[in-house]
């Protein structure tokens, strides 16, 4: 970057495609749209025809414009999944827009005694910034033949329960069995790992806001169904990424059916933004 402030060529590289595909972003591309006029509509119908576009202003603004076009057009395919979230009073009441599920993975408790369906949490925190902390609570219900467990989250003063998965095993919530990783791993190959909702990440006026998970949310999550998804296989052995062994041997595997149906419209919409520029390049020569 100081290179290209300087106006000289400069060359790099890296392994980590993420750092790549950054830097291309950041130095590579936009000297290639310096001082250009966007191209998008609104921008050609509201500017001067003698205005000037200085650096990456151009770039800039047809970035805003097809990104805008593509969330709205986005939120009128899918937006029936993401329905907003009714505040309680502690935050003001009225509705909020979510920006975040989070799931918990669960499994069969392998106790004959018990059987619950028990989640495999590292840490209930979701935020430990003072003033704002707020965090998971596991409610356990015995009334029933099996223990149930449900989530509630719990704001201001107060700890965290502990987490119910490490590297050395998980634990049972309804009744402290101890379990090994290799059961987990076993019935994550016979497909018996589930995922339920957890908490619920709303946007507020000051920053996010946590609330428990409720049945409606559940139930439009479980009726995404992603009209296409990566079947493609993952490596059989990386360095930090043993994920295989809990039966998860597709990319697709890694996500839920909201995220998949949600990765599948956005890239979709990258092609399709792709065409509407580029059509727009031919109507301006």
């Amino acid at each position: 970057m100081e290179a290209q402030r300087l106006g000289l060529e400069a060359h790099g590289s890296d392994i980590n495609p993420v750092a790549v595909l950054i830097t291309k972003a950041l130095i590579e591309i936009p000297p290639k749209f310096a001082n250009q006029p966007p191209v998008n509509p609104d921008s050609r119908k509201n500017s001067l025809t003698t205005k000037k576009w200085y650096g990456a202003q151009g770039l800039a603004e047809d970035v805003r414009y097809y990104g805008k076009w593509m969330r709205d057009e986005a939120f009128k395919r899918i937006g029936h999944l993401y329905p907003k979230v009714n505040l309680p009073q502690e935050y003001g009441g009225g509705e909020a827009t979510v920006i975040a599920w989070l799931w918990a993975r669960i499994v069969k408790c392998p106790n004959p005694a018990c059987g619950a369906k028990m989640p495999l949490v590292r840490s209930f925190a979701l935020s430990t910034k003072k003033g704002k902390e707020a965090w998971v609570e596991p409610i356990i219900d015995n009334s029933q033949k099996l223990p149930i467990v449900s989530f509630e989250v719990n704001t201001g003063k107060g700890k965290p329960p502990e987490g119910t998965v490490s590297r050395k095993g998980a634990v049972c919530v309804c009744c402290g069995t101890p379990v090994a990783l290799d059961y987990i791993r076993t019935e994550g190959k016979a497909g018996q790992i589930d995922a339920q909702l957890m908490a619920i990440v709303a946007e507020g006026q000051r920053g996010r806001l946590y609330l428990s998970p409720n049945n409606e949310h559940q139930e439009i999550a479980a009726t995404a169904q992603p009209e296409w998804k990566p079947e493609t296989d993952l490596p059989e052995q990386a360095l930090g990424f043993r994920i295989q062994n809990y039966g998860i041997k597709k990319h697709a595997d890694l996500f839920t059916a909201p995220q998949l149906l949600a990765l599948a419209t956005l890239s979709n919409l990258v092609t399709e933004v792709r065409e509407k520029y580029l059509l727009m390049l031919l109507l301006l020569e």
